[in-house]
């Protein structure tokens, strides 16, 4: 990968980092093959370093930011990264980065392998990057934050703050566990449906004896 990076011209570079970053991140992947279990920390660690140079060197390439959030949604996800605080905050800025860059290049993709990925990837790290501040927050702070909610507040109301403007599918169990864990904090009262769930008794017309 060194070589490579010295005999690429200044162009190619950034495709270099990039390409390192999941090289490294394949590499970290558990040996018992259920992504589930834990990575290895250093080889996470390396791939992060690779797409923090890629984003650095052109901040501006959807795909230097794409890869770098999605090195950091992993990494902050690992035991020894899981509850740093450092983390939560290189969660949400590079959040922050991948959103303003979507927004700048939103235009010119227009093929569905153009979009999918970067957004499945902004969708992931909007609800880890919430779920962890959630977490990170005092019992007083999240008492404060549960009296600001408007008392009739649902969940669609909350999925609509979250991405108004973006249309995608959750990409993972973990995600929607996340956000479930969001709504159930969140919720103030319990929430009654619009509907009666009792199917409402028809009356027996009496005939006549007529």
């Amino acid at each position: 990968m060194t070589q490579a990076y010295q005999t690429a011209n200044i162009d190619q570079r950034t495709s270099v980092l990039r390409i390192s970053s999941r090289f490294y991140y394949n590499l970290a992947r558990p040996r018992s093959f259920r992504l589930s279990d834990e990575w290895d920390n250093n080889y996470l660690l390396l791939a992060y370093e690779k797409a923090k140079e890629a984003y650095d060197a052109d901040p501006n390439d959807l795909k230097n930011v794409n890869q770098l959030v999605r090195i950091v949604i992993k990494v902050s996800k690992n035991p020894l990264q899981e509850n740093d605080r450092e983390w939560t905050k290189r969660l949400r800025d590079s959040q922050k980065s991948l959103k303003t860059a979507w927004k700048a290049n939103q235009s010119g993709l227009t093929q569905l392998d153009q979009r999918l990925s970067p957004l499945d990837v902004l969708g992931v790290s909007t609800f880890e990057a919430i779920a962890r501040e959630w977490r990170d927050l005092s019992a007083h702070e999240k008492k404060r934050k549960r009296l600001c909610m408007q008392p009739n507040w649902k969940p669609t109301r909350f999925l609509l703050c979250v991405r108004p403007s973006l249309c995608f599918k959750i990409p993972s169990s973990e995600s929607l566990m996340a956000l479930t864990f969001i709504l159930i904090s969140h919720e103030r009262r319990p929430y009654k449906p619009p509907f009666s769930a009792k199917a409402p008794r028809i009356k027996k017309q009496k005939r006549s004896r007529n």
